[in-house]
């Protein structure tokens, strides 16, 4: 894809009068190889007293011939390359390391990369499991920088959520299974997932590593939910191992992946010429070409034999990491075009610029390629976000996608499926019957009844609320107030008597002398909650109820009747006083009669 990349651009003449070059090398992914190669584009311009500073110094060092490295793809890898090319400020642009590491600036000024860092990685994948209403997970790691810290990430991302992380398994990174005790490990982790009550297991680690646990799985027939890390959720060899069908569906975290519009028939048509293609002869020797076959009998399955079918080499295109490697070139030829000042006809500046110059360019690169666009953070991260992707299961392919602003898009019927899930499949209840709560015992719960004095009011309840009254409040205050009054009321009575100690209502009219009245209705009240009292105590089953409800009844009645007959009486059969002139009259022909004069307002 790069050489695809960087002759395209040369032909539609990006750069007016300047020819961009490469260099191609293969690490095999080993750092040793990987560190030689990359101090061989380096040697001759060194300088142990400049490196990158953060303002760069004059140099007595050799510009490089080399202004850019595009690589690695293992984030290993990448760490180490990173370091030597730092000393010599040569920008660095990986299309698949995705380690968190690598962001950090003050380590590795001159790394960038067209693929998200995996703290967004981490971020998807939490939000998937939440969207799936997932409770309970377990996650495998590899004891390297993507494996390490993206397992740790991803503790980080459940704990926040509430998501209970029922294991954490960490594989060594290069896993050997000659050696007796990656053996006992991979055992170990099998009776682990056997164990687990966990909805989903996370495998975020190398392919290589993937393809021996899922291996095992297979032999010891463990079906579970699967979900992928971008390192291998579109692996043809991960999805071609036989009996991966048995073990259960799959769901991954994807790279955006689009068709770069030609590279197929280039694909084609370097297998198809004549001429001599090195890396063509290279591939050769590890796959020899199949004899032809015709058409109808193509079969692209590359387990299906030991030769290399020529036709099926567009099959096996990562359209994912092609993507990111043609972004990769553009970067470059962006900035390059910036930092020498190009139009359509020319170049205003020539090649006679510094790695650091372009590094800096590069930094600022602000670019739109069909519907992808690409700007560098602080970091060096880009933000694209992710592909959805599904197999084994219903829906398979691209399902949906994760957008970098934390928003997640998926087919409304499968979110609506899992969200109404009560109970996993391990009988671990998700959601609770009114009364009842959720106990949690490790990270499988199961409903219990509320406890004496709690309860939980619907379907879904969590957690089981302690019962309370309702006491209290403003009014409150007022009776204390009501009942201070009535404690200092009875000081009058010890008193020597005065006509404000004295009760009024004894010189009022017959009109309004309610006393009888109100006695009957408190003597009523008494003598029913005397009876009340121990038919309550003694009683049993619905009566006890009903009996409450007597006494309510007629103390209430009692008081309403004792109270408001009187006045009843007076609007319905004396009417004639029912009126303020006659009342005020009636009062103060009642107190003249006494001798007592009352001035009229």
């Amino acid at each position: 894809m790069m050489i695809f990349a960087i002759k395209r651009v040369n032909q539609r003449r990006a750069l007016p009068n300047v020819t961009l070059g490469y260099d191609v090398y293969d690490t095999c992914g080993d750092v040793s190889l990987a560190m030689r190669m990359a101090l061989n584009m380096s040697i001759d311009q060194l300088d142990p007293q400049c490196g990158l500073l953060p303002e760069r110094k004059p140099s007595s060092a050799p510009e490089p011939r080399v202004k850019a490295v595009i690589g690695e793809a293992f984030s290993e890898v990448s760490i180490a390359v990173a370091r030597i090319l730092t000393l010599s400020s040569i920008a660095q642009i990986s299309y698949a390391s995705t380690s968190e590491l690598l962001s950090k600036k003050a380590k590795f000024p001159t790394f960038l990369r067209t693929v998200n860092s995996d703290v967004l990685q981490t971020k998807a994948m939490a939000e998937l499991v939440k969207t799936f209403n997932w409770e309970t997970v377990g996650i495998v790691g590899s004891d390297d920088e993507y494996g390490k810290y993206g397992s740790d990430g991803l503790v980080d991302q459940f704990n926040a959520m509430d998501v209970c992380v029922d294991f954490k398994f960490i594989l060594p990174a290069h896993l050997d299974l000659s050696d007796s005790n990656a053996q006992k490990q991979l055992t170990e982790l099998m009776d682990t997932i056997g164990n687990s009550t966990a909805e989903a297991i996370i495998l975020f680690t190398q392919v290589s590593i993937v393809k021996l646990v899922l291996e095992a799985a297979i032999q010891m027939n463990l079906n579970r939910t699967w979900i992928a890390s971008d390192a291998w959720s579109n692996s043809s060899d991960i999805k071609e191992l036989p009996g991966i069908e048995a073990i259960g569906p799959f769901f991954g975290i994807a790279f955006k992946s689009h068709i770069v519009e030609g590279f197929a028939d280039y694909v084609s048509s370097m297998v198809e010429e004549k001429s001599s293609n090195p890396l063509w002869e290279y591939h050769k020797l590890n796959h020899p070409p199949c004899q032809s076959a015709p058409q109808e009998k193509l079969n692209c399955s590359l387990t299906a034999s030991q030769c290399m079918e020529t036709r099926c080499l567009v099959h096996y295109i990562f359209w994912d990491l092609s993507l990111n490697i043609y972004l990769a070139v553009e970067v470059i030829v962006n900035a390059l075009s910036s930092l020498m000042k190009c139009d359509r006809e020319k170049c205003q500046r020539n090649t006679s610029f510094t790695a650091y110059e372009l590094l800096n360019e590069i930094k600022n690169v602000d670019l739109t390629l069909n519907d992808t666009h690409i700007v560098f953070d602080d970091n060096g991260d880009p933000m694209l976000g992710y592909d959805i992707v599904a197999w084994n299961s219903p829906s398979s392919g691209t399902i949906g996608e994760y957008l970098p602003g934390g928003k997640i898009n998926l087919p409304p019927s499968l979110v609506a499926k899992m969200a109404n899930a009560t109970v996993t499949a391990f009988n671990c209840s998700k959601t609770c019957p009114a009364g009842q709560e959720l106990m949690k015992n490790g990270c499988c719960k199961h409903c219990i009844v509320c406890s004496e004095g709690h309860f939980s009011p619907e379907i879904g309840t969590q957690k089981c609320r302690v019962c309370e009254e309702a006491v209290g409040g403003y009014l409150c205050f007022l009776e204390l107030f009501s009942l201070l009054a009535c404690f200092c009321l009875s000081f009058t009575f010890i008193v020597k008597p005065s006509p404000l100690s004295c009760i009024t209502g004894k010189k009022l009219p017959d009109l309004y002398k309610n006393a009888s009245f109100v006695t009957i209705g408190m003597l009523l009240v008494l003598v029913v909650w005397i009876i009340f009292i121990p038919v309550y105590l003694f009683g049993d089953g619905v009566y006890t109820e009903a009996i409450k409800a007597a006494a309510v009844l007629v103390s209430s009645h009692s008081m309403l009747c004792c109270h408001l007959v009187p006045k009843c009486y007076i609007m319905v059969f004396r009417k004639e006083l029912n009126d303020e002139k006659a009342i005020t009259d009636y009062i103060r022909n009642h107190f003249e009669r006494k001798g007592i004069y009352v001035l009229k307002s």
